[in-house]
């Protein structure tokens, strides 16, 4: 309902109108089940509209989709510098294409995921095929302390920070771009590389199933638009993937995911515009006689990991 909001003395002083804004891709199931009703969600999609009646019971009605504002950054970007140059900056061989590797934050006691990508270079530079291919590993900054101590084999380049300034995400879109392929287990930059059209891979693995399957995110990236990962369950089967991706196979298209979870009204249409048009039509209505009702009574459903 309109927040009515109290000073200190608990009196009311004010009614005003409140939208809620879904930030992230993962808020409505791994964040706490909303307990206050605003009087709109802003929501990126058709997927979270549903998790929002399904899993919180929000009325549908007082849903606005208007694609997801956040990645508005990355559409319509031109790489910083020339792919000799990036590769130059970080220390590969412009000579031959590489392979980036995006890590992320997992759940707090997960595997190293450091450890598991020392395993994952090894396995990669046994492939024929892939031996001589450049290999990027960027560091998730929140997890940086798993590094301590390791170190990568030769010919295998560790570059990146968090992508917050000017600096940081032309260096980010950069490593996207200039990338043959991108493989990750459970992040945003998974996304991130879909939008700058690289084929992307991730590897199924049973530590981390917390991360991948048992969540309820992940599974948006394997099935909305009929997905955009190519999906394997060991290294060894993975490793074929890359290898038959460098021979020139064709990978699982990009596109129908970003026009359905991204940009639901179009690549060319911009969210951040219906974003803001959104918040401004919430902030010119007045006091509903009653606020929003749940679309059904609270049924226990966990939100959260799945449990798959």
């Amino acid at each position: 309902r309109h927040t009515r909001f109290r000073n200190v003395t608990g009196v009311q002083t004010c009614a005003l109108p409140i939208s809620l804004a879904v930030w992230s891709w993962d808020h409505l199931t791994s964040k706490a089940r909303l307990r206050e009703w605003p009087d709109r969600v802003l929501v990126w999609n058709e997927t979270q509209r549903r998790e929002l009646t399904e899993l919180h019971h929000y009325a549908g009605n007082r849903v606005t989709v208007t694609g997801a504002q956040c990645f508005d950054q990355w559409f319509g970007r031109t790489p910083s510098r020339t792919r000799e140059e990036y590769c130059r900056t970080v220390g590969l061989d412009p000579a031959t294409p590489f392979v980036l590797y995006v890590c992320g934050a997992l759940f707090r006691g997960s595997p190293s995921e450091a450890a598991f990508v020392s395993r994952w270079v090894e396995r990669v530079r046994q492939s024929p095929r892939l031996r001589d291919v450049g290999i990027l590993v960027r560091p998730h900054p929140q997890r940086m302390y798993e590094w301590d101590g390791v170190r990568l084999p030769d010919g295998v380049a560790f570059h990146g920070g968090h992508p917050i300034d000017q600096s940081g995400r032309d260096d980010y879109y950069d490593a996207l771009y200039h990338a043959a392929a991108v493989v990750g287990l459970n992040t945003s930059a998974l996304i991130e590389a879909a939008i700058v059209d690289r084929p992307v891979f991730t590897i199924l693995l049973p530590e981390f199933h917390e991360n991948q399957e048992g969540t309820f995110h992940f599974h948006h990236l394997m099935t909305v638009g009929e997905g955009f990962l190519n999906v394997s369950r060991s290294l060894d089967e993975h490793v074929g993937q890359l290898a038959a991706c460098a021979g020139g196979a064709r990978t699982k298209p990009n596109v129908p995911f970003v026009e359905k979870f991204i940009r639901p009204f179009g690549r060319a249409t911009a969210a951040t515009p219906r974003f803001a048009g959104a918040v401004e039509a919430v902030a010119a209505t007045r006091a509903p006689a009653e606020g929003p009702t749940r679309e059904r009574e609270g049924s226990g459903t966990e939100i959260g990991r799945a449990h798959v």
